[in-house]
């Protein structure tokens, strides 16, 4: 069990016949009631805008029975009466549990483990006012169940402990947090003061939908702009993507389609849209509406949406209308989206703004 730092408002202790301490936990609980009806009665993560890993579970990269839990805040429901309302807890720094010290792996039977952040209120029961990160340890078994929570806890990862195993590798953490509250989440907010090669978005679990706003133009001076290329985890193989381009010209041009599957965009991804190149007038960037349904899931292949309005000049025929959509073939949990141009670099003024929808 690990101590985190103690949220001020929600540590409260005293005797019970103090006035005082009596008066603090009436508005504390006031306080949880208020934090529970803002965030639907929906607890998870606060995630970080450009950087959401907060409370992550990660392996040390050494062997060894330990694993990292990243700094951060969350929201964790009180479960032990139905106006107990929503604790905020905060982790002020990466910090290290031992999982196989006091645990160690069975010898022939695996077992499933849970990181979960907690809150122990003496009102409710027991004797401390306490949050915590801890372990809950699970039963080995020849097919290995999900242990419960504990009352008062957000689950922050699942590890599955193999038997005979000294050690605790990445492969064998299951992310599992989610964003607190029904709200969409902002999760990257980048403009560029300096031209860029790419924006890179980490994408946290949880959500059901990834949505991307964006304002770009590219250094290149080419005819035609450049093509902005999707490319997911780090996947760099074009079997893995098929893309189609819808576009209509504003001046009354019929819509057309080009399928581009098993074409390789350098660098290989989705085709998502089209920025006008430098050269063109001040201030023309071109808005693109890049959206992701069910990214976060494990069974179905990712498919992208994307819409913008493109032009290279101030002049009706070179106004277009672009629709695009493609797969991502592969049913991993998208956690990482790139988005990269075919030849210059994103100019000043460039903004990629992200948010997942819970």
């Amino acid at each position: 069990m690990a101590v985190l730092v103690a949220p001020e408002m929600w540590f409260l202790q005293g005797p019970a016949t103090d006035v005082e301490a009596t008066k603090l936990r009436t508005s504390a609980a006031a306080f949880r009631r208020m934090l529970d009806g803002m965030l639907g009665r929906t607890q998870g993560v606060q995630y970080t805008v450009n950087n959401p890993v907060d409370l992550k579970v990660l392996a040390t990269g050494t062997p060894d029975g330990f694993v990292h839990v990243q700094a951060g805040a969350c929201y964790v429901r009180g479960t032990q009466a139905a106006t107990q309302g929503m604790y905020h807890l905060y982790n002020d720094a990466t910090l290290d549990i031992n999982v196989l010290g006091p645990n160690p792996a069975h010898a022939t039977l695996d077992r499933i483990d849970l990181v979960v952040a907690r809150y122990q209120d003496q009102f409710y029961s027991g004797s401390l006012d306490l949050p915590t990160i801890e372990m809950v340890t699970g039963t080995p078994s020849g097919s290995p169940g999900v242990p419960a929570a504990p009352a008062n806890s957000l689950i922050l990862a699942q590890i599955s402990i193999v038997h005979a195993s000294a050690t605790i590798p990445q492969s064998v953490i299951t992310d599992r947090r989610v964003p607190a509250g029904l709200n969409p989440v902002k999760i990257y907010d980048n403009q560029l003061l300096a031209a860029a090669a790419s924006f890179t978005i980490v994408v946290p679990p949880g959500g059901s939908h990834l949505r991307i706003t964006a304002s770009l133009r590219t250094t290149n001076a080419g005819a035609g702009g450049d093509v902005v290329a999707g490319q997911a985890n780090g996947d760099t193989a074009a079997a893995n993507y098929d893309s189609w381009r819808h576009f209509a010209l504003a001046n009354g041009g019929a819509w057309s389609i080009t399928a581009l599957q098993g074409v390789t965009i350098p660098p290989v991804g989705l085709y998502l849209g089209n920025v006008p190149q430098t050269g063109t007038p001040a201030g023309m960037f071109n808005k693109l509406l890049i959206e992701c349904p069910n990214y976060s899931d494990s069974v179905s292949h990712k498919r992208f949406f994307s819409r913008g309005f493109y032009e290279v000049a101030r002049a009706t025929a070179s106004m277009i209308t672009d629709l695009f959509h493609g797969h991502w073939n592969s049913t991993a949990a998208l956690t990482q989206l790139v988005l990269l141009l075919n030849a210059g670099t994103y100019d000043i003024g460039s903004r990629v703004v992200a948010e997942i929808i819970p």
